[in-house]
Parts: structure tokens; C-alpha cells; sequence
């Protein structure tokens, strides 16, 4: 079947994971820190969710590397003695989703890869465990949005990944069927959201935080990032 569309992942596969969250969780947990009056509870909960301080960068298949941000601060809130505070919960996310829809970084180009593709008559998805919001301002201030037919968060109503939502719900709304699509992540949560969903192609990316190894073993292919999707398709 002929591949006639492709759904990234955000982040990791897109923005620069550790440029962009690592900031956004700093500012998020320093209001849990004021929330709490603890000023230690903010490495508590970064070490507990993924982040090793020892060589400064997110392990792999870790909450941080690829749940979504309102499972983040609920097991945030969980170490400090608060689960299921809706209000703080809220507040938190609102936080890290604000600071990183504000200050994504990108890994390349995206502009210039999405313009690419739509020429090959592609149509372009995105689905990330972040917000839809976040999404959209990402890729507007990074002025990629022109190309994307199909935009999808957390908090869409299509599910979380790994389960097949995202990549449904971008085939439903395009025309498409999974076999004629391509989904493109750094995690396993992404690959295995496309083969859950029955896409023609699962590739994995070097560039975020995924074990390279786990994802090579799921993966149709390996890319050392994104742009070589362009390689790969001719």
C-alpha cells in the first residue's frame, strides 16, 4: 500500500526533549516546592519520575520520557502527600505547558522538513503526550503549522499512547487508512501506538530519550533523526 501520510511525535522527535522539558519541569516543580513548603520535594520528584542527576539526562521508557503531563504531576503529587488534588494538578501542568509552548527548541527545521513532505503530496500529522495546546503554539511560533493537516495531545479525546487513538483519529480525519500511514517517534509508547493502531510503518529516531536498542528492536527502521524520513522515502 502507498504510504500517503506521516504522524510525528513531538517531542524528542521534534522539539528537543531536554532543552524544552527539563526548563518547564524546573519551573512547574517550584511551585510545588511553594505548594508544599518543601524545598526538597522538586529533585524527590524529577529523580523519582525519570531524571538522573548524576549524568544530567532523562532515562529512558521513564514517566518523564513518555507519560502524559497530567499522569507527571499526579505522581508528583503522590510523593508529596497530595493525590488526586485536582486544583494543584492543574495548576502544575499549566505551568510546564506554558513555559514549554513558549520556549520550544527545535532539533531542526521543522518548517522547512513538513514543507518537504506536503510537496510529496504527504499529509502531516502530529500526536504528543503534551497538551493539543502546547502543540499548536509550538509549531505556529516555530511556523510549521501551514503543513499540518491533523494535531493532537493528551487531553484531545483520542486516548494516551501506547493504545491507537492518536493514530486513528489522524487517519479518520484525513482520509486515510493506518496501512497508508507512517508514525514516527523516539519512544516505544510512539511505535507501539502505530503497530497497535495497524500503520504501515513504525520509525524509530535517535535524537530523544528512547533506549536506541528497545526501539531498534520494534522499529521498521532507525533514523538518526526526523529529516532522514526524507531519505527513507526515496
Amino acid at each position: 500500500m502507498k504510504i500517503r501520510g506521516i504522524l510525528f511525535d513531538k517531542d524528542g522527535t521534534l522539539i528537543d526533549f531536554q532543552r524544552t522539558w527539563m526548563p518547564a519541569y524546573r519551573a512547574a516543580l517550584e511551585t510545588l516546592c511553594t505548594i508544599t513548603n518543601d524545598p526538597s520535594i522538586g529533585e524527590r520528584c524529577l529523580a523519582e519520575s525519570g531524571f538522573d542527576a548524576t549524568s544530567g539526562t532523562v532515562r529512558p521508557n521513564s514517566p518523564l520520557a513518555s507519560h502524559a503531563n497530567d499522569d507527571i504531576a499526579e505522581q508528583w503529587l503522590s510523593l508529596a502527600g497530595m493525590p488526586g488534588n485536582t486544583q494543584a494538578r492543574t495548576h502544575i501542568v499549566s505551568v510546564m505547558e506554558t513555559y514549554a509552548a513558549t520556549k520550544p527548541a527545535p532539533i531542526f527545521d521543522i518548517a522547512a522538513l513538513f514543507e518537504d513532505l506536503a510537496g510529496r503530496d504527504l499529509l502531516i500529522g502530529v500526536a504528543t503526550m503534551d497538551g493539543e495546546w502546547v502543540a499548536r503554539s509550538s509549531l505556529s511560533t516555530l511556523h510549521a503549522d501551514p503543513w499540518v493537516s491533523f494535531i493532537a495531545g493528551w487531553d484531545s479525546g483520542h486516548g494516551k499512547k501506547p493504545d491507537p487513538g492518536m493514530a486513528l483519529a489522524f487517519c479518520r480525519e484525513t482520509g486515510l487508512e493506518p496501512g497508508e500511514i507512517i508514525v514516527v517517534g523516539d519512544s516505544l509508547h510512539d511505535l507501539h501506538m502505530g503497530r497497535n493502531a495497524g500503520a504501515g510503518m513504525v520509525v524509530g529516531v535517535r535524537s530523544g530519550v528512547g533506549r536506541h536498542e528497545d526501539l531498534a528492536a520494534d522499529a521498521d527502521h532507525m533514523l538518526d533523526d526526523a529529516t532522514q524520513i526524507v531519505t527513507l522515502l526515496n
